[in-house]
């Protein structure tokens, strides 16, 4: 499948590991969706996209119980391999908390 985008900086992201360090953790989540998926990129100018991609912005409101698992396991894995002090992840406790 070709997926055609006007994203330019999607290209970039697309060609990094999943172990990359400095990928943002919401990006490494949003690459290990991407992983299921057999595609190819291509940056396309706006001008040139002749059908505009309203899917693109309609929310999708279902989940995957099976890639949410799969996504606490990576977030897991990573946690324990940070290198933090008790401090930190003491920290890092109490905001995830407050962020659900």
């Amino acid at each position: 499948v070709l997926v055609e985008n006007d994203h330019k900086p999607l290209e970039i992201i697309l060609k990094k590991s999943l172990d990359d360090a400095p990928l943002r953790l919401r990006l490494q989540r949003m690459l290990l969706r991407l992983q299921k998926y057999d595609f190819t990129y291509k940056h396309k100018p706006g001008k040139d996209l002749v059908v505009a991609d309203t899917l693109s912005r309609a929310p999708h409101l279902t989940t995957d119980p099976e890639l949410e698992k799969e996504i606490y396991c990576y977030v897991h894995m990573a946690m324990i391999n940070l290198p933090a002090t008790d401090d930190m992840m003491a920290r890092f406790r109490m905001v995830t908390e407050e962020d659900e």
